[in-house]
């Protein structure tokens, strides 16, 4: 049978974490968080006192401390409301009176450079630059708390409430003694000897009977909704009653006078115990699904508006607005979820299969095992053991496997969300948030300087300020811009044997915060030591050094003497090539019985072989004569192929051949090759050899082309055998070494590099453009 509980309205409870043991004992009045993360509190036996994250400082008032009613935060400390004048507590726990404001103060609070002190008939302000003067336009008596929320200032009184607008003009909203007060964007909260009020269009309207004096509200993100807080307990109000809530175990958030932002988007809340931080404000529980009464939630499916239905260690629930209804469990197996049909209904599938209940009963749906549910675009499915099941608004039917399953644990509802998870599930409304510090950044708590074996050893302590969530906020540094390290969730930094001079903690985030440590050095590293020994080392040194000196220029001469003889023997390699080349190619006109071709041709070798053995010598030539000489030689190719090919010659005219230099017979062994293995192999159409020296992007630098129309680099490899491949491979490698040694003895880059074209090759030889009469 099913088990219905009426009237089971939503309650809601909020997550609740426990802050340093430290605080426990102390009866806070007020607490406020300045912009680095610090705790200033107003405590009832102990004066002000601070927190850093690490430590509690207590402030030095004297022998017999006034009593503090309120502290506001300020640049290098804090003001204090006391019973003997408004005292500004700094950093060195000293409190140096205010000469402006004498007399008891009841309340202070600041914005930035801003600060209000409030005392029975007066309320002071300080603007940024200036000292505190009296706010006219007041008719203060009894006078208990100041309040501001943008540009609206007001001030409860035995005798009425005031209230500043955007006008700079006092109205006394009420003439009852309001002992509390909050004002929004839609009306005011006033709390009276009749209770608590509500002042709206309508006006005014009684929310709560019965007097508690100690509210103290804190501004939520929505424009017209507060966090507020008792001796009773923590409260919502947004318009209509307060709405009470709880800690996750089902405890009331009493015996609190105060409430603070955290600068990190939660609140805090000081309790006898010590304080306690609620760190998600805009996240509700839903009491009836917390752990004490469901146990640990595995399927949640929604049914419509505030309606849910909950599978969970301890049963299957289902949570309307205003109801609770527990289901028994089917028979035959054990449950595995809770799978959403889409209007309102739903089926329990496990072991037993599908099933849906009908108000009285379980129905089967599915006969065998369900493993899992989900969506597919947008159509509920199910996986059995034997494949995959998708409802079609009646009934399940086979279908594919999906490629994009999803399973639901947030649905939307109007201005909030819920969401669930094996803590339970809540409701998410970003309007019940809280505002966070204006800079999110790292903020250095405390260190600790030791002397160790290799050096000192230091540890910082920090922690993250402005970020929602910063307890999880992974710490992540870096020494000296090394690498990064991850400390995860620790807040605290070890740095060992670190030398003396000026050291780097560079700590990620946004932004990114640097850490600058200076480390003096010890006796024996300061001057008047050590400069005495300087002096005598530097004499020794600057012997030594001569010696180096000599050696070192020794070496770079013979090194010069080296480099000359492997050019030169990478030249003669070189012309025995080409020799080998030419010769056998008036070998072949003899052979066919061509004297006067064969007569041309040896006359053509002789003016080549004039050229090479005059400029074998020389470690440069002019590119003209090369580009001559290499005419020869193709024109002797031509003459050798049955002018089977066409020459073009192409000189950049922004470049004169007869001023610039290159090394001899550097571009013969390309004008071979691309002869030899990509034009002679050509047929069906005819050849054409193009050399074309170029004016380079850089402007010390020259491009020289040599490019075929031939069958290109993956044809020649095909046809490549035997003695023919090895002398390509010789020459490309005799090239390689020779560009190699030129680059080294010059200091300047020769480059080489092959193109593949729709017909043809390319080879690029890019070199320094050095003019005749440097070379």
């Amino acid at each position: 049978m099913a088990s219905v509980l009426g009237a089971q309205s939503l309650s809601f409870a909020i997550e609740v974490r426990a802050t340093d043991p430290q605080l426990r004992g102390l009866e806070i009045l007020d607490l406020v968080v300045d912009a680095d993360g610090q705790w200033w509190m107003a405590t009832l036996d102990e004066g002000v006192v601070r927190f850093d994250g690490d430590a509690v400082y207590t402030s030095e008032f004297g022998e017999v401390p006034p009593i503090v009613l309120a502290v506001a935060p300020a640049d290098r400390g804090a003001f204090a409301a006391t019973s003997e004048g408004l005292r500004f507590v700094s950093l060195d726990r000293s409190a140096v009176p205010v000469a402006q404001v004498k007399g008891p103060v009841v309340d202070v609070a600041s914005n930035r450079d801003s600060v209000w002190a409030l005392q029975q008939d007066r309320l002071y302000l300080r603007i940024p630059g200036g000292s505190f003067q009296v706010v006219q336009g007041l008719e203060l008596r009894g006078a208990t708390q100041f309040g501001r929320r943008g540009s609206t200032w007001w001030v409860c009184s035995e005798h009425g409430l005031w209230v500043r607008g955007r006008s700079g003009m006092w109205t006394l909203a009420t003439d009852q003694a309001v002992a509390s007060a909050a004002i929004d964007s839609e009306g005011l909260w006033a709390v009276t000897d009749s209770g608590l009020s509500r002042l709206s269009e309508g006006g005014w309207k009684r929310v709560s009977t019965g007097r508690s004096a100690d509210w103290h509200w804190v501004p939520a993100e929505k424009e017209s909704a507060w966090w507020a807080v008792n001796a009773d307990g923590l409260y919502w109000v947004d318009q209509g009653a307060p709405r009470p809530l709880y800690a996750l175990n089902g405890s009331p958030l009493d015996r609190a006078q105060t409430l603070a932002l955290d600068g990190n988007g939660g609140l805090l809340l000081p309790q006898s115990d010590g304080v306690v931080r609620l760190p998600k404000p805009e996240q509700w529980y839903d009491v009836r699904t917390a752990s004490f009464n469901v146990g640990r939630i595995t399927s949640v499916a929604h049914l419509g508006p505030d309606s849910l239905v909950v599978l969970g260690s301890r049963g299957l629930q289902i949570l309307g607005p205003r109801s609770l209804t527990k289901l028994p469990l089917p028979k035959g197996g054990v449950p595995s979820g809770i799978a959403e049909l889409g209007r309102a209904k739903w089926v329990l599938f496990g072991e037993f299969g599908a099933r849906s209940w009908n108000g009285r009963e379980w129905k089967s749906v599915v006969n065998e095992w369900v493993l899992r549910s989900g969506f597919s675009n947008q159509i509920p499915v199910l996986e059995t053991t034997s494949g995959w099941l998708q409802w079609n608004g009646s009934s399940f039917t086979s279908c594919a496997e999906p490629s994009d399953l999803v399973q639901p644990r947030s649905w939307d509802e109007s201005g909030y969300q819920w969401v669930w998870g094996e803590r339970g599930i809540w409701v998410w409304a970003p309007g019940r948030a809280v505002a966070t510090a204006p800079t999110p950044r790292w903020v250095l708590r405390s260190w600790d300087v030791s002397a160790g074996q290799r050096g000192s050893n230091i540890l910082l302590r920090l922690v993250r300020h402005g970020t929602p969530g910063a307890e999880r906020q992974a710490l992540r540094y870096r020494l000296n811009q090394g690498e990064w390290i991850d400390l995860g969730v620790a807040r605290s930094i070890a740095l060992s044997g670190l030398p003396s001079g000026r050291h780097t903690v560079e700590i990620d985030g946004v932004p990114r915060h640097v850490l600058t440590i200076r480390i003096p050095r010890p006796w024996w590293g300061q001057p008047r030591y050590w400069v005495p020994g300087l002096v005598v080392l530097a004499g020794s040194g600057l012997g030594l050094a001569l010696i180096v000196v000599r050696r070192r220029r020794e070496a770079k001469r013979w090194a010069a003497e080296k480099s000359e003889l492997e050019r030169m023997a990478l030249r003669l390699q070189m012309n025995p090539h080409f020799t080998f080349n030419a010769l056998e190619s008036i070998s072949s006109f003899v052979m066919e019985q061509k004297p006067r071709e064969a007569v041309q041709y040896l006359n053509r070798f002789a003016r080549l072989m004039r050229y090479t053995l005059e400029k074998a010598d020389q470690e440069r030539v002019p590119l003209h004569d090369e580009l001559g000489a290499l005419a020869h030689y193709i024109a002797l190719e031509q003459m050798r192929f049955d002018q089977s090919f066409d020459f073009v010659n192409e000189v950049d005219e922004s470049l004169d051949a007869s001023e610039l230099s290159v090394p001899p017979m550097l571009l013969q062994p390309l004008v071979e090759n691309a002869i030899l293995h990509g034009l002679r192999p050509l047929q069906g159409r005819r050849g054409r050899l193009t050399l074309r020296v170029l004016q380079s992007v850089e402007p010390e630098r020259i491009r020289i082309e040599v490019e075929d129309n031939g069958i290109g680099r993956a044809a020649a490899s095909a046809h490549r055998t035997g003695d023919e491949g090895r002398k390509r491979s010789m020459a490309t490698r005799i090239l390689e070494n020779r560009l190699k040694s030129l680059a080294e003895a010059s200091g300047k880059a020769y480059t080489l590099s092959v193109e593949d074209l729709n017909e043809g090759t390319r080879v690029v030889l890019a070199l320094p453009k050095d003019e005749v009469w440097g070379a």
